[in-house]
């Protein structure tokens, strides 16, 4: 390959790079800016139900005092992580947007409960295993599911559960987010890469 050749080809690729870049950093700020605001009461009532629904499964209801360590993937500013609390051992809220995690922290100190809850950016590699797993709304935001998916599931305690409440890729998923909201040519997935 000629020398011009290949450097055309490496522009492109740093192009490429920084386009994708651009793109994460831009959804984060994104997140951020909305973090202060984002507890609508729409979203704590969504909350309030899906922790309502896991708690009815037969296996929540059978875990001796309580089920363990939990880690709630994408926790956003902690609505499901509050929900699970009073029921779990330990909470861990899990966000790549710094203002959420901000945010999710605030409230558990608010609420006196850093011995039992903590909001991080840490790579999942780092924190361990867990007993449960949840994830609300945010699945549909990562580039690689089944990568990610599988990564969950590596932090699986023995007997472990995941319980993932989301869209299927279906033209009415399309209808939750604002087209202002658009990353790309669909919403399903906006480049998260994973965390």
């Amino acid at each position: 390959m000629a020398l011009r050749q290949r450097l055309d080809l490496l522009r492109w690729e740093l192009r490429q790079v920084k386009q994708l870049i651009g793109a994460h950093r831009s959804r984060h700020s994104s997140f951020d800016a909305r973090a202060a605001t984002w507890d609508t009461p729409e979203k704590v009532q969504r909350a309030v139900w899906v922790g309502d629904e896991i708690r009815q499964f037969a296996w929540f209801r059978a875990a001796p005092e309580a089920m363990g360590r939990c880690l709630d993937f994408g926790c956003g500013t902690g609505l499901l992580s509050f929900e699970l609390q009073k029921h779990c051992r330990h909470v861990t809220g899990l966000d790549e947007s710094s203002g959420m995690v901000e945010v999710m922290q605030e409230k558990i100190c608010a609420a006196g409960l850093g011995s039992k809850m903590m909001a991080t950016k840490s790579p999942l590699a780092t924190l361990g295993d867990f007993d449960l797993i949840v994830s609300l709304l945010c699945i549909h935001h990562v580039r690689d599911c089944q990568a990610q998916l599988g990564e969950l599931a590596r932090h699986l305690s023995r007997g472990g559960r995941v319980v993932i409440v989301d869209f299927e890729a279906t033209e009415n998923a399309r209808l939750f987010h604002k087209k202002s909201e658009a990353k790309g040519d669909h919403y399903e997935h906006d480049g998260c890469l994973g965390m």
